[in-house]
């Protein structure tokens, strides 16, 4: 017994002193330890840059997040009185509204999807970094440049969110973007301008549905007439004609220096109602 209690005492202070090296070795030690509050560089490096931008809109929901506008130039002069609006304004429900120049023509709405608008405010924000481009930055790429254009158009264009807004300006904006292609921030605004008039596009039509059902509706026949033929896109769609009742008149055009496959083409679709059938006329040369 005797010798089992020397050996109890021996492992605990063998034990103790153990125990002792531990407590000294980490108070002579940094501890690792968690921070309340992630930093900036560590957060963006982990970021998913796939991962939606939250936008927040005007709490208005009248006001347009997107507003596209183009001013001037040869226009037939308006009667008094008459109040024209935006080429194009879009709003946070998705709604477009492609406004009336003149009074011969009707003010209609499209829509954007939910997806759709967040993929478009994406580009804008994030990729074309709109609301970061200063009106300094475009005044000194214009500095010296002159317009050859007596009476060209002015284009306009806003982006509006809840807490932050940015709207340029810009006389004959594709032709100063193509007489200044080092000038970043006018390409910008150039390339915003060609989304913003596919966006009006597709406001002209309608949606997205009817743009895809027409393009294959025409590729279905251009297969059939021409099999050796290119097929139609978006970016041939030249003019849009709409009428009450939901009306249609889509033009394709293409020639063929710029198609690919020889030929000189166009077709029309028309739709008399929203539930006609389309009918179609189409020439090739």
């Amino acid at each position: 017994m005797t010798m089992n209690r020397s050996a109890t005492q021996r492992c605990s202070t063998v034990w103790f002193i153990h125990f002792i090296y531990w407590i000294a070795f980490f108070a002579s030690i940094d501890f690792i330890y968690l921070p309340t509050a992630v930093p900036a560089s560590v957060a963006a490096f982990y970021q998913d840059e796939h991962v939606p931008t939250k936008f927040e809109y005007p709490a208005d929901p009248n006001v347009p997040v997107i507003t596209f506008d183009v001013t001037g130039g040869f226009q037939v002069p308006t009667p008094p009185g008459f109040q024209r609006q935006p080429t194009l304004q879009v709003f946070a429900d998705g709604r477009i509204v492609c406004g009336t120049q003149s009074p011969e023509r009707q003010s209609h709405e499209g829509r954007l999807t939910t997806a759709q608008l967040q993929e478009l405010m994406e580009w804008l924000v994030r990729e074309e970094k709109f609301l970061e481009l200063s009106t300094e930055q475009v005044t000194k790429e214009l500095t010296g440049y002159q317009s050859l254009m007596a009476d060209g158009p002015t284009t306009t264009i806003k982006v509006q969110l809840a807490q932050q807004s940015q709207e340029h300006a810009v006389y004959t904006l594709k032709q100063t973007a193509r007489d200044l292609p080092d000038a970043t921030g006018l390409q910008t605004l150039a390339r915003i301008e060609t989304r913003l008039r596919s966006v009006k596009q597709l406001g002209d039509i309608g949606n997205q549905e009817i743009l895809d059902s027409a393009l294959t509706l025409a590729n279905q026949h251009l297969e059939q007439e021409l099999p050796d033929a290119n097929p139609w896109t978006a970016a041939q769609l030249r003019t849009i004609q709409r009428s009450p009742k939901g009306g249609l008149v889509l033009t394709f055009s293409r020639a063929k220096s710029s198609s690919g496959d020889g030929y000189n083409l166009m077709l029309k679709l028309t739709r008399a109602t929203t539930d006609a059938e389309w009918q179609i006329e189409f020439e090739s040369r």
